[in-house]
């Protein structure tokens, strides 16, 4: 699933997990939402058969129905059994990179005249390798003089064996009424890291001062239980239809991590040792209900519909000193953290066509309660809100051959619980991640034009204005020459657009898509290591995205897969 990902116009898929236009999209698999983190989505594609794949939705504009934090949505609908009887397969993939990597499935389907089944299972082994080389120049007070430089060269190998179960049962009780229940399963354990890093110390005349070896292990176990059922009503000929949803996620991880680092003298002497290890869990539980409407109205669509979900998510962490004889903890470096999110939200939307023209209006009001409460270190952060999400959009169809468009959203991205929470992650005693729990939420502004030519050619130009971003910052304060990332708000970022595609069958067996994106993108943040000064980033930009499919044989089933992805300069955070 993530090699077809790489073919919508654009879609990224990176280090960062999925991105769309430049911003993270909001994952679902036939319209129900996945919770889970940018790394676990990508292991959870990693791990998905393309092949049950029927479609794959990319909506930058998604209506009022969808939550208001879903500025974009990647929505993958699985296969249905078509016709009456059984069908099962088992297949097998193996990718050779620095390490092997396999998956192997399994995927069964059936159907009679009122049920339809799907069940499918796959088993993902994995070994991967990464290496980062990173330089470091630390200045004096002035901010002007060099005091010295760190160079760091970092490997990472990771082994993960991950689960995968799906299943889907679709029930038609009668012509008016059908029911629905599926059941997502993911599950990682024992996934292991061992990270080395040797590090140099060096002068402001790039003199060898010191050297540092880090060599830590980490252990990291993970469930994701997601549970749905539905109802569908058909309430009369004209297609009008209550649809009543309810999900249950049940979210679990422990981690483990063993940190030991050993210093030397310019002329390789031992110095000193720090040791110590971190123990951690987190349990997670979403509910949410949902019930929506839609009905045919004055020759368009009317839709609304109310929904209710709840976080709840407990995590702790231990902090213990190994240095000496003795275990010791840590308490200003332990924690207890308790997070609870509920919302309440209600939406209309109306959507008409006449003549050449169509639009689209919705608006979505959506009530937050958060209460984060941190046992040790940060104390109680409370949030209670309310916002609301307007979309409009207007297409007007010239002709056959051209069309012209205009739209407006308004899209929120709340904090995620793994960022608000406060613990602290070590790729050694000098370089670590921190987690924030006075995050608030970002608020997106979104103004679009486009312009369509023979539904090939596709022109868009956007306007994206973002108030208090959610990025992860990277700072180094140069008295204690320690590196920090954090997650943080920004003050704002805004980004300028001109996107040009062309997507269109160039013979019978070839078919060509071909993206260009030129933007410009800056932001503000407070430079957290320079007395809270305001720190400016921005840059031009250029994104190319080509994908080539072609025809080679249809008697044999042969066919090629020709896919290029350029970018130039990106932003993100305090990173150019």
């Amino acid at each position: 699933t993530i090699d077809v990902l790489k073919r919508p116009p654009g879609v990224v898929v990176s280090e960062r997990g999925l991105l769309v236009k430049n911003s993270t999209p909001v994952l679902y698999i036939n319209n129900k939402r996945v919770y889970l983190s940018s790394e676990e989505t990508l292991s959870l594609l990693g791990s998905m058969d393309a092949a049950l794949i029927k479609s794959l939705d990319v909506i930058t504009n998604p209506s009022s129905k969808y939550d208001a934090d879903a500025g974009t949505v990647v929505n993958i609908n699985t296969t249905r059994a078509v016709v009456v009887g059984y069908k099962g397969s088992v297949n097998g993939t193996y990718e050779q990179a620095v390490y092997a990597k396999q998956r192997i499935g399994t995927s069964h389907f059936y159907k009679n005249d009122w049920l339809n089944a799907y069940g499918s299972y796959s088993f993902s082994p994995r070994k991967e390798y990464k290496e980062d080389d990173n330089n470091t120049r630390f200045f004096l007070a002035n901010e002007a003089t060099t005091n010295g430089y760190r160079d760091s060269f970092f490997t990472r190998e990771t082994k993960s064996n991950a689960h995968q179960g799906n299943a889907v049962l679709d029930i038609t009780a009668n012509e008016n009424h059908s029911f629905g229940f599926s059941a997502n399963v993911f599950i990682s354990p024992n996934k292991s890291y061992q990270n080395k890093a040797l590090s140099f110390n060096t002068n402001s005349q790039q003199q060898l001062d010191s050297t540092f070896t880090t060599a830590s292990s980490s252990m990291r176990n993970t469930s994701n239980l997601a549970f749905n059922a539905n109802h569908t009503w058909i309430l009369n000929t004209a297609g009008a239809q209550l649809v009543t949803d309810a999900n249950y996620v049940s979210y679990n991880a422990d981690r483990y991590q063993d940190v030991a680092t050993n210093y030397f003298s310019a002329n390789g002497a031992p110095t000193r040792s720090n040791n110590f290890i971190t123990v951690g869990s987190q349990e997670s539980a979403i509910a949410t209900g949902q019930i929506d409407l839609s009905i045919p109205a004055h020759s368009g669509a009317l839709e609304s519909g109310v929904k209710y979900s709840r976080v709840e998510t407990n995590s702790d962490t231990d902090f213990l000193d190994t240095s000496g004889t003795e275990t010791v903890i840590i308490n200003s470096l332990s924690d207890i953290f308790e997070y609870k999110e509920h919302i309440f939200a209600a939406y209309i939307g109306y959507s008409k066509e006449w003549l050449k023209w169509s639009i689209s209006l919705g608006l979505r009001g959506e009530q937050t309660g958060i209460t984060g409460e941190s046992k040790t270190q940060s104390g109680i952060n409370t949030q209670d809100y309310f916002e609301l999400f307007p979309k409009a959009s207007l297409l007007y169809n010239a002709n056959d051959d051209n069309s012209f468009g205009i739209s407006y959203a308004r899209a929120i991205t709340r904090p995620k619980y793994e960022s608000l929470n406060p613990f602290r992650y070590f790729i050694n005693e000098n370089n670590f991640t921190d987690g924030n729990p006075n995050l608030v939420p970002e608020i997106d502004s979104k103004y679009t034009v486009s312009y369509t030519y023979k539904n090939t050619w596709f022109l868009e130009a956007y306007y994206w204005h973002v108030k208090n971003p959610l990025e992860e910052l990277r700072f180094q304060n140069n008295n204690t020459r320690a590196l920090q990332s954090i997650d943080t708000n920004l003050i704002k970022e805004y980004q300028y657009s001109l996107d040009l595609v062309f997507a269109n069958p160039v013979t019978s067996w070839w078919y060509l898509q071909v993206v260009t994106s030129g933007f410009f993108i800056e932001n503000e943040f407070f430079a957290l290591q320079s007395n809270q000064e305001v720190a400016v980033a921005n840059t031009y930009g250029f994104y190319g995205q080509m994908y080539s499919g072609m025809v080679i044989s249809e008697a044999l089933g042969l066919s090629s897969d020709l896919t290029a992805l350029y970018i130039s300069n990106l932003i993100f955070g305090s990173y150019t």
